[in-house]
């Protein structure tokens, strides 16, 4: 099995800041290789470099025994290197269908041959044994089926390296495994796949060997087959890594003002009405597989998603279907789980994203630039986001820091009420105690908090009440020492029928 891919002393620098030090590697045909790190340590740039949209300082790419002294976007396609970027890369407005062929639309006499770009994308489909309507603008998806979308869009094309850049990271396990699947086979195949995740126990799942970046270094080269999470982890970081497991007592909220309040709300579309209130200071936590609708009912509560009956009530105020502006202003803020659509102005600063929310307070929309700039100081300070200056565009920080700034956005008013819809997606264990930290701060200080997650395991140790939903329902009601990965995956199990 010989080198499909070598890099040599790869250097790559932002102004002062280095991305990758002095990286060297060799990648074997056929082999699929984790490549973790904490989010910064520079695992998005070595894909981008390896893939052409960003070129090494210093240091030599060698592909097929050639160097390539200049690679495109374009001529890496053309030598069979394709990677799924973590932010999707699709066009929101186009179909499933149009989407997958971007870029590589084949035609006949001249003309588009869209019966044959339809059998081939649903022979494809029909690999992850996944239902998708190819007609279907991708902007109705849900992030995991926007994800499956970009994935197929690589596999249209004859690949003999693939790059998945956090490509499972909001996929149930069921999807997850299917997407498993296909990887395996383009493997046995031939193919080469560097997968980059920041979910640990997925890594060691897939992966023959394991690559580990620290601070720009490639620090350690690992045998999959013997190591543990908890070893990992620590090749990542640096130290040992110890999470919070200990059960919040819901004793500490009992007999507080119920603050966020639904009856019988119905999302459109949905097959139940949800009646359950959150208290001050209280954090509830809302797992389930993906499409189990925990993400619509949130949308729908903060009025993004219609809702078809029933009621939801902020401070014993009726706020049914009032939309997102009004209920800034009743200190509720949302977090969408879509960061790059929805959450942030990538190209701008993360003073301008931060600043957003609190806009409308000024007074004749008259700027206070320097008040501005210190809200947005602290804030930025609070959710320990690391950046050279507020100035930096949101689109050059790590997965992790454009979390914290989506979140920060709300640290920066008088907001009491916080929805918190997949927080956790596309980031490192450092980065997920960060805004845990976050949260529980909230709290403290008496704000409600509604946050969900797939990966239930996040939710352990942090939330008062534990929420597990499966198809629109809520099957299991936990609480204090009940929130288990047991409990958790026994309701999953006895609902889906596992």
């Amino acid at each position: 099995m010989g080198d499909l891919l070598v890099l040599k002393g790869i250097i790559k620098d932002y102004g002062s800041t280095r991305a990758l030090n002095n990286v060297s590697v060799s990648l074997k045909t056929g082999k699929i290789y984790g490549l973790v790190g904490e989010n910064g340590a520079g695992k998005s740039t070595l894909a981008k470099i390896i893939s052409g949209s960003v070129h090494a300082d210093s240091g030599d790419v060698i592909y097929e025994g050639i160097t390539l002294n200049y690679l495109s976007p374009q001529k890496a396609r053309e030598l069979g290197i394709s990677i799924v970027h973590q932010s999707g890369d699709l066009a929101p407005n186009l179909s499933v269908l149009d989407n997958i062929f971007i870029g590589n639309e084949q035609t006949r006499f001249g003309v588009l041959a869209k019966n044959a770009m339809r059998n081939e994308a649903q022979e494809v489909l029909d690999n992850f044994s996944v239902e998708m309507d190819l007609d279907q603008r991708v902007e109705e998806l849900t992030t995991a089926y926007q994800q499956i979308t970009t994935i197929c869009k690589a596999l249209t094309v004859d690949m003999k390296l693939l790059i998945v850049d956090e490509g499972g990271a909001s996929l149930d396990r069921q999807d997850l495994l299917k997407m498993f699947e296909v990887l395996r086979k383009l493997a046995s195949q031939g193919v080469t796949i560097i997968y980059i995740s920041h979910l640990l126990d997925n890594v060691i799942e897939l992966s023959n060997e394991i690559l580990v970046l620290r601070n720009g270094n490639l620090v350690t080269t690992l045998d999959a087959n013997n190591i543990d999470v908890s070893q990992l982890s620590k090749h990542v970081v640096g130290h040992e890594v110890v999470m919070d497991s200990q059960p919040r007592l819901l004793a500490d909220i009992i007999g507080k003002k119920e603050r966020i309040k639904l009856q019988d709300l119905a999302y459109q579309g949905g097959k139940h009405g949800y009646t359950f209130s959150v208290r001050e200071g209280e954090i509830l936590g809302i797992t389930g597989p993906v499409g189990s609708g925990k993400s619509e009912l949130l949308r729908c509560i903060y009025g993004l998603n219609p809702h078809s009956s029933g009621s939801v009530y902020i401070d014993d105020t009726e706020v049914t279907g009032i939309g997102p502006k009004e209920l800034v202003k009743k200190q509720v803020a949302f977090v969408p789980e879509d960061r790059f659509y929805e959450g942030l102005a990538m190209l701008r600063s993360i003073e301008e994203n931060i600043s957003l929310p609190n806009l409308w307070k000024l007074p004749g929309l008259k700027l206070n630039k320097k008040q501005l700039t210190k809200s947005a100081g602290e804030a930025a300070h609070l959710g320990k986001i690391k950046m050279s200056s507020l100035d930096q565009r949101v689109t050059e920080l790590s997965g992790g820091n454009q979390q914290k700034t989506l979140i920060s956005k709300w640290l920066t008013g008088d907001y009491n009420c916080f929805l918190f819809d997949e927080p956790y997606l596309g980031i490192d264990v450092g980065a997920k105690m960060d805004i845990n930290n976050v949260l529980e701060g909230l709290a403290s200080q008496g704000s409600s908090v509604i946050v969900t997650s797939t990966e239930f395991s996040d939710l352990i140790g942090l939330v008062h009440r534990l929420f597990v939903m499966v198809d629109q329902n809520i099957v299991a009601e936990l609480e204090g020492d009940t929130i288990t990965n047991h409990n958790v995956v026994t309701n999953y199990q006895s609902r889906l029928g596992v």
